[in-house]
């Protein structure tokens, strides 16, 4: 199913904001069909959920992207965002949001959340 939805994603030509939602403990065998298409596209905004870590691959791959304006990440698990992605995006960026939550022992939500604009 992932060949056909990638195939048909492919032939969009004028997607510029894309939101990526998984909760799969394995994302990175998910996402990277998905993430190699979107890499194509000249996305300006992206929004990605995700329960897990993505993975060293996906991180290659999200480090390789230029043009975006609005990141938003929201993660249970800590952030690799700015391992050397930021510096890809510093021409264009404008909006970035970045939340990591997460459980502790005794089952309390913890959250940790900033957002930066520039004006």
């Amino acid at each position: 199913m992932a060949q056909e939805i990638t195939a048909a994603l492919s032939l969009c030509t004028n997607v510029v904001s894309v939101t990526w939602m998984d909760y799969d403990e394995a994302p990175e065998e998910v996402f990277i069909p998905f993430l190699r298409v979107l890499r194509t596209m000249r996305l300006k905004e992206f929004t990605i959920f995700t329960v897990y870590d993505l993975g060293d691959r996906v991180w290659t791959l999200l480090n390789s992207m230029t043009g975006i304006r609005r990141l938003s990440i929201w993660s249970t698990k800590p952030l690799r965002v700015l391992e050397g992605w930021v510096a890809q995006l510093g021409p264009t960026l404008r909006d970035l949001e970045l939340d990591v939550s997460s459980f502790d022992e005794r089952f309390l939500w913890h959250a940790y959340s900033c957002q930066y604009s520039v004006v």
